[in-house]
């Protein structure tokens, strides 16, 4: 397969799968440990925001916790 069409395929599907609750991230990446390291990352950036997002009171962050 030659890479423009390749290229279109993967243009394709992000189009089509990239939506925003649930977003796309490449990874460009040739070393496994960088790769991993970058989908760690990104999962934890991501988590990081939706907690942020789901704890935020007027003006204020502050994490709620829930009764046991």
């Amino acid at each position: 397969m030659n890479t423009m069409r390749y290229l279109t395929i993967i243009e394709k599907v992000l189009e089509k799968t990239d939506i925003p609750h649930a977003s796309s991230t490449i990874v460009k990446a040739n070393d496994r440990n960088f790769a991993t390291l970058k989908i760690i990352t990104t999962a934890t950036q991501a988590i990081e925001t939706y907690i942020e997002h789901m704890t935020l009171t007027q003006g204020q962050q502050t994490i709620k916790y829930r009764d046991r």
